[in-house]
């Protein structure tokens, strides 16, 4: 799954990002070229800016909850279904740079 699109998709929907380079500065917290590049190349995002997506995401989407606006409320729970896609994804992403052990030593 591409991530990175689909973040931008959603948060672009709910005019909450500008751009590419928004996306990477204020969610990502990596320079503004980032995800531009990221996408160019064909690559995943690294595990550390996966993470500080889940998180902005989550708190971006428990902000427009709290507004409980209308229009709002259909984009807070896209964003907030999203980032609990994002954490899974973290977890996982973790668990697999873990070293295995053998279970019968």
């Amino acid at each position: 799954m591409n991530y990175l699109q689909e973040a931008y998709d959603t948060l672009k929907r709910a005019n909450l990002i500008t751009s590419w380079d928004d996306l990477s500065t204020r969610y990502l917290l990596k320079s503004p070229s980032y995800a531009r590049t990221q996408r160019a190349m064909g690559r995943e995002i690294s595990l550390e800016a996966l993470a500080s997506l889940a998180s902005r995401l989550h708190q971006t989407g428990q902000a427009l909850h709290a507004k409980k606006h209308g229009n709002l409320l259909g984009a807070a729970d896209e964003i907030s279904r999203l980032s609990d896609t994002l954490w899974a994804a973290v977890y996982r992403q973790s668990l697999d740079r873990l070293p295995r052990r053998r279970l019968d030593a």
